[in-house]
């Protein structure tokens, strides 16, 4: 197993937030190379004759966590990071939608809690009244607290708020995850761009290590 596959596999299969890099595509980054408007726009017949074996084996890969196929689109870049600036509004949605399920489950919470704490103050104090932490409030304290709030007239809302709360989360989750592999198309479709430029550029030392640990990275661990 080469550094390589290693690394092209964390980016198509990991779902953290992170964007895998090599110490290769950081150097490219630390030239402080410009990437115009001009340049995000080089089509995907500009871009696939450059790609390494490795790289090919990404796209194909992130082609099926995404859904699209970034081979069949004219501007892989402008298109992937039109794809971001959608999901980041999904996500503010989802989140907005989240915040404001909370909010509704805090009031409905406090309600119970207030209505219910006059008959059973272990709602305010979970060990009993003029208990210390050191005492626990008996079975049937607990069980006659549950059973009256299970027949709270708003308890079945409360579990509603709490469903649409989560799923909200989750559909959050799920933008970020989808999000986090479009970052990675376009971290790698950056990465062909600086490299074309590092090619023509004066710079034939930073030349020479960015191809030795370009090697580096394709040779294997054993």
């Amino acid at each position: 197993v080469t550094s390589d596959e290693a690394h092209a596999y964390v980016i198509i299969h990991e779902n953290s937030i992170d964007i895998p890099t090599t110490t290769s595509s950081q150097l490219l980054r630390e030239q402080g190379f410009s990437l115009s408007t001009a340049l995000k726009r080089k089509t995907w017949n500009d871009i696939k004759d450059t790609l390494t074996p490795i790289e090919q084996a990404i796209v194909e890969g992130l082609k099926e966590k995404t859904g699209y196929d970034i081979s069949t689109l004219e501007l892989p870049l402008v298109f992937a990071e039109e794809q971001l600036a959608q999901l980041q509004k999904r996500k503010e949605m989802s989140s907005q939608k989240g915040q404001t399920a909370q909010n509704l489950l805090d009031e409905v919470f406090v309600q119970i809690r207030n209505e219910l704490s006059m008959i059973y103050p272990i709602f305010n104090n979970p060990y009993g009244a003029n208990h210390g932490s050191i005492f626990i409030a008996q079975p049937q304290i607990f069980q006659s607290a549950k059973n009256a709030m299970l027949k709270h007239p708003e308890y079945e809302h409360f579990k509603e708020l709490f469903l649409k709360r989560d799923e909200a989360i989750e559909e959050e989750n799920q933008w970020e995850r989808l999000e986090t592999k479009w970052k990675r198309i376009q971290y790698l479709l950056e990465t062909k761009l600086l490299e074309e430029q590092l090619a023509t550029a004066p710079l034939e030392s930073v030349k020479q290590k960015y191809q030795s640990l370009k090697e580096c990275e394709a040779a294997s661990f054993f």
